[in-house]
């Protein structure tokens, strides 16, 4: 029995060897269709803007229709950034994680540093305050707007006894009530009272 699966083919990048993982992964993603899945293929940078991406798999298209030879030379990474519409600091394109969130699996088609080259980048705070990643500024600051600067309560006690805060009565009373010893003793019956109530218990 053969298990039809929706599969998305993850590929591209912004590697250097980003034309080999869309080749490859074009490979793969036209293995998989012509097994009988619904699979999609999309480019882990560049992603997939279109409106109806909350139900992909229902798109009937060849998803590796665009996907070209690979070239003699490595891929010109400052290009593939200019084609992002948002911001292209970002490795993960528009709505990558909502199409891998309707596929039952994710394979990663990536290669270089997007796949088994892959190095944590070197993030650090500029001078401007702004977040660097591996030296290039993201406009993004590293801290927020200050807040607004909080005041310490005025706690006082009212002449009615109460705590007062900020001069609103709490109704809450700061002394408590005067207490007393209870009143213990054994009555003529030979039991323990207190304050005059018999409690049944005898003294030995």
């Amino acid at each position: 029995m053969v298990i039809n699966m929706k599969i998305t083919v993850l590929a591209g990048g912004t590697s250097t060897e980003r034309d080999v993982s869309l080749v490859t992964g074009s490979m793969i993603y036209k293995s998989l269709v012509k097994s009988g899945h619904q699979v999609v293929l999309v480019d882990l940078y560049l992603g997939y803007d279109g409106a109806d991406y909350t139900d992909v798999f229902a798109i009937k298209k060849d998803w590796s229709e665009s996907i070209q030879a690979i070239s003699s030379q490595n891929p010109d990474i400052r290009q593939v950034r200019a084609m992002r519409k948002d911001d292209p600091y970002n490795e993960v394109g528009p709505h990558v994680i909502d199409i891998c969130k309707q596929s039952d699996i994710v394979f990663l088609a990536l290669h270089g540093q997007n796949g088994e080259d892959a190095v944590p980048p070197v993030v650090t705070i500029g001078d401007n305050g702004n977040w660097l990643i591996d030296g290039v500024d993201t406009g993004k600051p590293s801290r927020g707007e200050e807040g607004v600067a909080g005041t310490t309560p005025t706690v006082t006690i009212g002449e009615n006894g109460n705590w007062v805060i900020n001069g609103k009565d709490t109704g809450k009373a700061a002394i408590g009530k005067d207490g007393r010893s209870p009143e213990v003793i054994i009555g003529t019956n030979g039991n323990w009272y207190i304050n005059g109530k018999d409690l049944s218990l005898i003294h030995i």
